[in-house]
């Protein structure tokens, strides 16, 4: 059994009027930690008052971008948790992916469980129905699992309200998805499966707490009692997806910097790079280099095939590693896609300056 913190983000002022949490994006609060932060600042202190799991807001972009009117329910885009300038701001309200990474990873090195809460229900930012996304490279309309009114519950072209558990409770606000009557059939479960496996490599999370439940279809103790408690460091497992239709490019001709993780000193980092172009261009090849907060390169990787590439450092500063890929050779037009994963110690203890 365990006990999980709720970082929850939306409140009631003594007025009753929803609010949500300080940011230093908000003119009042510029000193501000973004949330992400403050949850990795305490996450030793919480685990030594007995806590064993962090249940964090949503984590995607919302139709309030990182304004103090978005608690993380407002859903715009699944593939946005703070890394496209989307609804005037990269961050989310509670900051950026790499923030986000960092504090889990951070969360994990003190031996808490992460979970997420998930909106499945409805979105908000739309036109009438019809969600497009930014791709990688910033443009629009390229962004995986657009919407059309076919997705959403309402009046023609939109879809009849599913079968739910309480449709009593079954308010309608924003676009409410539908997936038995989803058309086209299947497209909306699809899409959520697609998006939850991408989530969880993503960040390597535990779980997830998926919200009003009651209004959507179902389609898919402490030991030791008074000792202190031991921060027993657990490494972390997270993907980066480089595809033109997501957050982070496809490896390309030159230099780019594909992902950065936050480290520990004396930890070691375990990386696969995994093309998924095949057949694999004649003469095209990618070098993967891991470089340390000083920009030093500590190990480098040249792909040259689809195979599976390792790479291995030993880590002697904390602080954020960088994933450089140098191209050449490859289809200027579309680059090369890939899955970069990573396993990674972060320290016990962060000091944001």
């Amino acid at each position: 059994m365990g006990v999980a913190y709720h970082a929850h983000a939306r409140f009631l002022d003594h007025q009753g009027r929803r609010i949500t949490v300080r940011a230093p994006v908000d003119p009042q609060t510029p000193a501000a930690l973004w949330w992400y932060d403050w949850i990795a600042t305490n996450a030793a202190a919480l685990r030594r008052a007995g806590f064993t799991a962090i249940l964090y807001p949503p984590v995607c972009k919302t139709q309030s971008g990182h304004f103090n009117t978005g608690d993380g329910y407002g859903v715009y885009d699944q593939c946005d948790i703070g890394s496209k300038n989307q609804m005037g701001s990269v961050e989310t309200r509670f900051g950026s992916r790499e923030q986000l990474q960092r504090s889990i990873a951070v969360a994990h090195a003190c031996g808490l469980d992460v979970y997420v809460d998930v909106v499945l229900h409805q979105l908000n930012g739309g036109d009438n129905g019809v969600y497009r996304y930014l791709g990688a490279n910033g443009v629009t309309g390229i962004g995986r699992f657009p919407k059309n009114p076919g997705c959403f519950r309402g009046a023609p072209p939109r879809r009849p309200e599913d079968p739910v558990p309480v449709p009593t409770d079954d308010f309608p606000f924003g676009d409410e998805l539908v997936y038995v009557n989803c058309e086209p059939p299947g497209y909306t479960i699809a899409g959520m499966i697609d998006f939850g496996d991408w989530l969880t490599r993503s960040i390597d999370c535990q779980g997830y707490r998926v919200d009003d439940t009651k209004g959507m279809a179902v389609c898919f103790s402490r030991d030791g009692f008074g000792a202190a408690r031991r921060l027993a460091p657990r490494s972390t497992t997270q993907v980066f997806f480089g595809a033109g239709d997501l957050d982070i490019a496809p490896a390309l001709n030159g230099d780019a910097i594909v992902g950065r993780i936050w480290t520990a000193e004396g930890t070691r980092i375990s990386a696969e790079f995994r093309s998924l172009l095949d057949p694999w261009p004649q003469r095209a090849s990618v070098a993967v280099e891991i470089l340390d907060p000083a920009g030093t390169s500590l190990t480098t990787a040249r792909v040259t095939t689809s195979t599976a590439v390792p790479l291995q450092a030993t880590v002697r500063r904390d602080g954020w590693h960088s994933f450089k890929t140098s191209g050449a050779g490859l289809p200027s037009a579309s680059g090369v896609p890939f899955e970069l994963s990573v396993t990674y110690t972060a320290p016990q203890e962060l000091a944001v300056r």
